[in-house]
């Protein structure tokens, strides 16, 4: 008996059941914890009357680069320096290491610099070898002796937030340690709330992941993924694992060569791929194979092919950025995975989701963990700020 076929159609207005998969957002780890503290010299404003002086000379002779995210004053406490300068000056300075040498008492390991500076780095904030060493940087650093005197005369070690906090929850936490800014970015706070779609766009995506898996069942359970251009809808290109062929050919290289396909271009013709003359002057069906689409025909109503190259020819790298992305691939026609999405059904390896960046994906949406993911199980490239381009990435299950 035939099975019963359920066509459904793509778009934002159709609604399906949700309750199977959820879309999660695959974030940076230091969007997940807590900011880590970095110890810092801290002292003691007596007399709020010195409080525009001291600040005037601390700002002067000791700028704080790395710490630019905190407030140099809470109340009457005032950050000085971070402890590990102390450390790096020691290292640097041979004459300020043997002063120091000199002051510290017998007890302290000071037969070598590393000793030294791990001893120093140990301190705990009733140590009360701290005004010594801190009295005798302010002075190597150019504070007269009055005004060392005041600075040391109540002195501490505080732990402070080491990086400005991204997100409110984070916020709440290192602001407790000590005061600090914060830009309210919404795009990250949904993204971390996993709120970034509303509920069509959420049916949409999860409806092309249900494709993908569909197109997997009859292909051996093999990995697929279907590349959809968000602004038409349109299926651009799929793609399946072809190790059998080549070993690279993992499912996400397969499927950017089909994208080059539908671009008048791709580099394995050993590719065995059926793909039927359609008469379409506006749209290029090269990167998909026609028992595919035929495939897909059996379940799901959808619109197939990518948009031509422009005869017009495109800006260079150096004459683009990530503003005008989009209206270039409007104006100039498609280039590379620029702007599309991109629905896996196995989380790619280190090789594909470079392979992905290269490609300038707009997003990745991937069903199954694998052992050698570089999305989320071993790593997470798409969060390494080196990077020349960005896509962000979502679990879909």
């Amino acid at each position: 008996m035939e099975p019963s076929t359920k066509r459904i159609k793509l778009d934002s207005s159709h609604s399906t059941d949700t309750t199977s998969f959820q879309i999660k957002s695959i974030l940076s780890d230091e969007l997940l914890k807590t900011i880590d503290t970095v110890d810092v010299y801290t002292m003691s404003i007596n007399d709020s009357k010195n409080t525009s002086e001291i600040m005037l000379e601390v700002n002067r002779l000791l700028p704080v680069p790395n710490l630019q995210h905190l407030k140099r004053i809470k109340k009457k406490d005032m950050i000085l320096c971070p402890v590990k300068d102390v450390a790096n000056f020691l290292k640097e300075d041979e004459a300020f290491f043997e002063r120091v040498r000199h002051i510290l008492p017998d007890t302290v390991p000071k037969k070598s610099v590393d000793e030294t500076v791990k001893w120093l780095l140990d301190l705990s904030s009733e140590s009360s070898s701290n005004k010594s060493i801190l009295s005798e940087y302010l002075r190597a650093k150019g504070f007269k002796e009055e005004m060392t005197e005041k600075l040391t005369t109540n002195v501490t070690l505080s732990p402070v937030p080491s990086i400005q906090p991204k997100l409110r929850w984070q916020y709440s936490i290192a602001t407790e340690q000590w005061p600090c800014k914060f830009h309210l970015n919404k795009q990250l706070e949904n993204l971390y709330s996993h709120n970034v779609f509303n509920e069509n766009e959420k049916n949409f995506h999860i409806q092309f992941m249900e494709l993908s898996l569909f197109i997997s069942s009859n292909a051996n359970d093999k990995s697929v993924g279907v590349i959809v251009d968000p602004r038409n809808k349109h299926i651009v290109a799929v793609g399946e694992t072809r190790i059998d062929l080549h070993p690279l050919m993992h499912c996400s290289m397969v499927l950017i060569d089909m994208v080059a396909r539908s671009q008048n271009g791709g580099a394995w013709r050993e590719l065995d791929i059926s793909t039927d003359h359609i008469d379409d002057d506006s749209f290029n069906h090269n990167g998909i194979d026609s028992d595919i689409r035929t495939l897909i025909g059996t379940q799901f109503s959808v619109k197939f092919g990518a948009q031509k190259p422009s005869s017009v020819a495109a800006p260079t790298l150096l004459q683009t950025n990530d503003s005008t992305s989009a209206d270039n691939l409007s104006k100039y026609g498609p280039y590379l995975c620029t702007g599309y999405d991109v629905y896996l059904t196995d989380e790619p390896c280190i090789m594909c989701a470079m392979a992905l960046v290269h490609s300038r994906a707009r997003r990745i949406f991937f069903h199954r963990p694998n052992a050698n993911g570089a999305l989320k199980t071993l790593t997470k490239l798409h969060t390494i700020k080196a990077l020349n381009h960005h896509y962000e990435v979502y679990q879909i299950s």
